[in-house]
């Protein structure tokens, strides 16, 4: 595991812990990453490999879900999802939210 990938884990360790101490009865969803730039074989590789990472930090606890989100802007036309060449627009968040 890298330098970048590790602390990102540690740090998403730190925030759950601190979430599921706070409140033992609530469930924590977690966002998966998206590659928005689909053409990039190298950046869908480190995207799967995030969520990956973080899908099994995510099965440490009954109350947490990982809710995927790469699979949602397959084969779909870039600029009628996302406002630039990272966040998503209003139907991109739309995507998202039904996934919710």
């Amino acid at each position: 595991m890298n330098d970048g990938k590790r602390e990102y884990i540690d740090h998403l360790h730190k925030i759950l812990s601190t979430l599921l101490k706070k409140n033992k009865k609530a469930n924590i969803l977690v966002v998966g990453l998206y590659n928005p730039k689909k053409d990039d074989q190298r950046l869908e590789k480190h995207v799967h490999d995030y969520n990956q990472s973080v899908n099994e930090v995510v099965e440490e606890d009954k109350r947490m879900i990982f809710i995927p989100t790469n699979d949602l802007f397959e084969n779909k036309k870039k600029k009628e999802y996302f406002s630039d060449k990272i966040h998503p627009n209003e139907k991109g968040y739309q995507l998202i939210t039904n996934r919710f």
